[in-house]
């Protein structure tokens, strides 16, 4: 029973763009995210010689990402 933990679910969503210009030098994409888990797995070092995993309760994981390319010359 020490080994047994629950199974971890997780609900994610993402909403991105990506566009370039008319010229084809600037190229750009942008994207935010969020992740929901339930029962997240988690690794723990338990200070000897080996990890581990159980359950934590519930985590977030969100965020906005960014790039961009642009030909100079």
């Amino acid at each position: 029973r020490f080994f047994e933990y629950k199974p971890e679910e997780a609900t994610a969503y993402e909403l991105g763009l990506k566009g370039t210009s008319s010229d084809g030098r600037l190229r750009a994409n942008l994207a935010v995210f969020r992740s929901e888990f339930d029962d997240l797995q988690v690794s723990t070092f338990d200070g000897a010689l080996s990890f581990v995993v159980g359950n934590a309760a519930k985590a977030v994981a969100q965020g906005v990402e960014f790039d961009a390319a642009w030909a100079i010359g």
